[in-house]
Parts: C-alpha cells; sequence; structure tokens
C-alpha cells in the first residue's frame, strides 16, 4: 500500500480498498 494514510487521505484509501478487491 502505497501512500496509504486514511486519516490525511481519505479518498485515495478508499482507492486503495477497490484496487485491494481487484487484486
Amino acid at each position: 500500500m502505497i501512500g496509504y494514510n486514511p486519516i490525511e487521505n481519505l479518498p485515495i484509501s478508499s482507492f486503495n480498498e477497490l484496487t485491494n478487491l481487484r487484486s
């Protein structure tokens, strides 16, 4: 998880979760 920071980057963390589902 590169740049995974749910506190500062809520949209990015959500995108990472979607990426994890695709993996």
